[in-house]
Protein backbone atom coordinates (compact mmCIF):
# COMPACT_ATOMS: atom_id res chain seq x y z
CA UNK A 1 0.00 0.00 0.00
CA UNK A 2 2.58 2.47 -1.21
CA UNK A 3 0.05 5.08 -2.79
CA UNK A 4 -2.61 6.94 -1.03
CA UNK A 5 -6.17 8.00 -1.97
CA UNK A 6 -7.66 11.29 -1.18
CA UNK A 7 -11.27 11.26 0.39
CA UNK A 8 -13.42 14.85 0.55
CA UNK A 9 -15.24 14.73 3.56
CA UNK A 10 -17.10 18.40 3.33
CA UNK A 11 -14.44 20.61 3.41
CA UNK A 12 -12.06 18.33 4.97
CA UNK A 13 -9.76 15.98 2.60
CA UNK A 14 -8.37 13.11 4.63
CA UNK A 15 -5.56 10.58 2.86
CA UNK A 16 -6.69 7.24 3.44
CA UNK A 17 -4.63 4.12 2.71
CA UNK A 18 -4.87 3.16 -1.37
CA UNK A 19 -5.31 -0.71 -2.07
CA UNK A 20 -3.07 -1.94 -5.28
CA UNK A 21 -4.05 -4.54 -7.45
CA UNK A 22 -2.36 -6.93 -5.08
CA UNK A 23 -4.06 -6.22 -2.15
CA UNK A 24 -7.54 -5.36 -3.43
CA UNK A 25 -7.36 -9.20 -5.58
CA UNK A 26 -5.15 -10.80 -3.00
CA UNK A 27 -8.17 -13.83 -2.40
CA UNK A 28 -7.69 -14.47 -6.00
CA UNK A 29 -4.21 -14.58 -5.60
CA UNK A 30 -4.35 -17.14 -2.85
CA UNK A 31 -6.75 -19.24 -4.43
CA UNK A 32 -4.83 -19.46 -8.21
CA UNK A 33 -1.77 -20.13 -6.27
CA UNK A 34 -3.70 -22.89 -4.44
CA UNK A 35 -4.89 -24.62 -7.91
CA UNK A 36 -1.73 -24.51 -9.77
CA UNK A 37 0.38 -25.71 -6.73
CA UNK A 38 -2.46 -28.85 -6.98
CA UNK A 39 -1.95 -28.81 -11.04
CA UNK A 40 2.16 -29.06 -10.27
CA UNK A 41 1.78 -31.42 -7.34
CA UNK A 42 -0.20 -33.93 -10.00
CA UNK A 43 2.26 -32.90 -13.18
CA UNK A 44 5.52 -33.17 -11.39
CA UNK A 45 4.58 -34.91 -8.23
CA UNK A 46 8.36 -36.21 -7.74
CA UNK A 47 9.86 -32.86 -7.50
CA UNK A 48 7.22 -32.42 -4.10
CA UNK A 49 7.80 -35.62 -3.22
CA UNK A 50 11.35 -34.27 -3.21
CA UNK A 51 10.70 -30.92 -1.05
CA UNK A 52 8.61 -32.91 1.13
CA UNK A 53 11.48 -35.13 2.52
CA UNK A 54 13.15 -32.37 3.56
CA UNK A 55 12.57 -32.55 7.10
CA UNK A 56 14.46 -32.32 10.54
CA UNK A 57 11.99 -33.45 13.76
CA UNK A 58 8.93 -34.04 12.05
CA UNK A 59 9.06 -29.90 10.49
CA UNK A 60 9.41 -29.07 6.54
CA UNK A 61 12.22 -27.10 6.21
CA UNK A 62 10.71 -25.19 3.10
CA UNK A 63 7.89 -24.19 4.89
CA UNK A 64 9.76 -23.43 7.89
CA UNK A 65 11.82 -20.87 5.60
CA UNK A 66 9.00 -19.43 4.24
CA UNK A 67 7.20 -18.95 7.18
CA UNK A 68 9.94 -16.95 8.64
CA UNK A 69 10.12 -14.91 5.29
CA UNK A 70 6.65 -13.96 6.45
CA UNK A 71 7.10 -13.20 9.79
CA UNK A 72 10.53 -11.61 9.82
CA UNK A 73 9.26 -8.27 7.92
CA UNK A 74 6.28 -7.90 10.64
CA UNK A 75 8.65 -8.55 13.84
CA UNK A 76 10.73 -5.33 12.51
CA UNK A 77 8.23 -2.89 11.87
CA UNK A 78 7.61 -3.59 15.92
CA UNK A 79 8.03 -0.09 17.60
CA UNK A 80 9.88 -1.50 20.94
CA UNK A 81 9.46 2.15 22.51
CA UNK A 82 6.08 1.48 21.94
CA UNK A 83 5.67 -1.38 24.15
CA UNK A 84 5.89 0.93 27.24
CA UNK A 85 2.70 2.07 26.69
CA UNK A 86 1.10 -1.69 26.51
CA UNK A 87 0.21 -1.00 30.46
CA UNK A 88 -2.07 2.11 29.34
CA UNK A 89 -4.46 -0.86 27.52
CA UNK A 90 -4.82 -3.16 29.89
CA UNK A 91 -8.33 -3.90 28.38
CA UNK A 92 -7.24 -4.90 24.70
CA UNK A 93 -4.39 -7.21 26.58
CA UNK A 94 -6.54 -9.21 28.32
CA UNK A 95 -9.59 -9.60 26.19
CA UNK A 96 -6.81 -10.85 23.66
CA UNK A 97 -5.25 -12.76 26.07
CA UNK A 98 -8.74 -13.77 27.31
CA UNK A 99 -9.39 -14.93 24.07
CA UNK A 100 -6.28 -16.56 23.11
CA UNK A 101 -5.77 -19.20 26.13
CA UNK A 102 -9.88 -19.45 27.59
CA UNK A 103 -12.10 -19.63 24.65
CA UNK A 104 -10.00 -20.88 21.87
CA UNK A 105 -8.84 -23.76 23.13
CA UNK A 106 -12.82 -25.30 23.90
CA UNK A 107 -13.85 -23.70 21.00
CA UNK A 108 -11.25 -25.83 18.90
CA UNK A 109 -11.90 -28.89 20.71
CA UNK A 110 -16.04 -28.54 20.25
CA UNK A 111 -15.26 -28.29 16.53
CA UNK A 112 -12.96 -30.93 16.66
CA UNK A 113 -15.37 -33.32 18.76
CA UNK A 114 -18.06 -32.08 16.24
CA UNK A 115 -15.76 -32.91 13.27
CA UNK A 116 -14.94 -36.20 14.62
CA UNK A 117 -18.79 -37.38 15.39
CA UNK A 118 -20.03 -36.05 11.65
CA UNK A 119 -17.31 -35.75 9.55
CA UNK A 120 -16.07 -39.03 10.05
CA UNK A 121 -19.39 -39.98 9.12
CA UNK A 122 -19.63 -38.33 6.23
CA UNK A 123 -16.41 -39.52 4.62
CA UNK A 124 -17.12 -43.26 5.59
CA UNK A 125 -14.92 -43.61 8.68
CA UNK A 126 -16.88 -44.56 10.83
CA UNK A 127 -19.88 -47.33 10.90
CA UNK A 128 -22.38 -48.78 13.21
CA UNK A 129 -19.73 -49.93 15.23
CA UNK A 130 -16.81 -47.14 14.54
CA UNK A 131 -15.03 -49.54 12.71
CA UNK A 132 -13.91 -47.37 10.16
CA UNK A 133 -12.56 -45.16 12.59
CA UNK A 134 -10.79 -47.58 14.20
CA UNK A 135 -8.98 -48.93 10.85
CA UNK A 136 -8.18 -45.27 9.91
CA UNK A 137 -6.41 -44.78 13.19
CA UNK A 138 -4.85 -47.78 13.27
CA UNK A 139 -3.43 -47.36 10.05
CA UNK A 140 -1.87 -44.05 11.52
CA UNK A 141 -0.69 -45.68 14.25
CA UNK A 142 1.01 -48.53 12.09
CA UNK A 143 2.41 -45.55 9.87
CA UNK A 144 3.77 -43.47 12.89
CA UNK A 145 5.36 -47.01 14.21
CA UNK A 146 7.34 -47.57 10.86
CA UNK A 147 8.91 -43.84 10.92
CA UNK A 148 10.22 -44.16 14.60
CA UNK A 149 11.64 -47.83 14.04
CA UNK A 150 13.13 -46.37 10.54
CA UNK A 151 14.66 -43.53 12.81
CA UNK A 152 15.54 -45.54 15.78
CA UNK A 153 17.20 -48.23 12.71
CA UNK A 154 19.49 -44.97 11.22
CA UNK A 155 20.87 -44.17 14.85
Amino acid sequence: MSETAVIASGNDTAKAPFMGMFERYLTVWVALCIVVGIALGHLIPGAFQAVAALEVAKVNLPVAALIWLMIVPMLLKIDFQALGQVKEHWRGVGVTLFINWAVKPFSMALLAWLFINTGAKWMDLRDDEDEGLHRYTSRLKIRHDRVDEGIRSRK
